[in-house]
């Protein structure tokens, strides 16, 4: 009779639980996360939209209002996806081909008159369908969120440049609707902690260090610093000169300066800042857009390693890939106790696919033995 070591079978024995308990965990978080992956894109191709209408009968009214409700939706969706340079080719679809492309919808808020309809009514479009018209028609796209930017809005008033104190720039920021974009913005709450990590100096020079502090208190990826310095028109109105500058990611980093007139319809003295801030926001989306194209026509694929912690770092990897537009497909090559291996089969090329990786809190390196790819999120990685 043969007799082994006990030494050899409790290594084997120590690894291959551990291993499998990966790959379990891999199998199930994939599993679990596979709605996010829906959810993600449903929010994406969700929009709301306000409907009023009036005909004959109230039903009439209702059937009106919720065919034109859909197409208005569908425009909307048109606008957030695609950037402006593309808009001369988007598609122009029936009533009946948008009602195709649209998964379900809810109604809220119906009021109802013998001959008027008005609700609010969210729409939800079929993804794969809505990306399948747009690629038929060679429409550039993009349909990646953006990590939140922070506004710094600096005002020059008689007092000097201020950033946290009541004035009309302020204001008019935080009356600003982010409306259908792909960017979410994000404003400071003024409170003795933003002042104490950032000036209006340190702001408008692009302190380094101070963006990053007030970043990281609200988790934001970059800020915006937007300066506006109001002055008179010929006419004794006023009138705005405003530079905006994105900090932080540097696929995305840019300077504009633009001047805004009043104009002869404005029923305020500051509707000025109001279009000021909206033509700063499109121009960031705008920006974003651009960056985050997904490019069909090239195809990729890497492998890459993923340094692990823990079964909860695998998980965190996953979740991040999971659902994002380029990335059409993720296989799970190696895993060991302190590292695994992905492949990634995406379009577009590295750069890209790094800056759209990093909204999910995911750092895709390259070094001397290939690509590498980090979890931010859990070391604190923002900002």
């Amino acid at each position: 009779m043969a007799f082994i070591s006990a030494a050899e079978p409790r290594v084997r024995y120590r690894r291959l639980p551990f291993r499998f308990a990966l790959i379990a965990a891999f199998a199930m978080a994939a599993a679990a996360l596979a709605p996010l992956s829906a959810r993600a894109a449903e929010e994406v191709f969700t929009v709301d939209v306000a409907v009023d209408a009036t005909a004959q009968t109230a039903a009439a009214a209702r059937e009106r209002a919720l065919q034109e409700g859909q197409r208005q939706a569908f425009e909307r969706l048109l606008q957030r996806l695609t950037p402006a340079a593309e808009r001369a080719r988007l598609p122009r679809l029936t009533d009946t081909a948008i009602a195709d492309l649209v998964r379900d919808f809810e109604i809220s808020g119906e009021k109802t008159s013998p001959v008027r309809y008005i609700a609010n009514l969210t729409v939800r479009f079929k993804p794969a369908d809505v990306r399948n018209i747009l690629r038929q028609r060679g429409v550039a796209f993009s349909e990646t969120p953006s990590k939140p930017v922070l506004v710094l809005p600096v005002y020059h008033g008689d007092a000097g440049a201020v950033l946290f104190e009541e004035n009309p720039w302020q204001a008019a920021w935080a009356a600003f609707a982010p409306g259908d974009g792909l960017v979410p913005f994000l404003l400071p709450r003024n409170d003795a902690a933003d002042a104490a990590a950032i000036t209006p100096e340190q702001a408008e020079s692009g302190d380094a260090a101070a963006l990053r502090a007030v970043a990281r208190r609200y988790g934001a990826a970059d800020v915006l610093v937007a300066v506006a310095r109001p002055h008179q028109d010929a006419s004794g109105r006023i009138a705005l000169d405003v530079s905006a500058s994105r900090f932080g990611t540097a696929a995305t980093e840019e300077s504009v300066v633009s001047s805004f007139a009043p104009e002869a319809n404005d029923i305020s003295a500051y509707a000025v800042f109001d279009r000021a801030t909206a033509a700063i926001a499109a121009r960031v989306g705008e920006t974003w857009k651009q960056s985050s194209l997904l490019r069909f026509g090239s195809e990729r694929e890497i492998s890459a390693r993923v340094p692990l912690d823990g079964i909860d770092t695998l998980v965190s990897v996953m979740h991040g890939l999971d659902g994002l537009a380029p990335i059409q497909r993720v296989d799970l090559i190696r895993v060991a106790h302190d590292e695994a291996e992905v492949r990634l089969r995406f379009v577009g090329d590295e750069n890209q696919l790094a800056l759209l990786l990093a909204q999910r809190d995911l750092a895709l390196q390259q070094d001397e033995a290939g690509f590498v790819l980090r979890s931010t999120a859990r070391a604190g990685g923002r900002p």
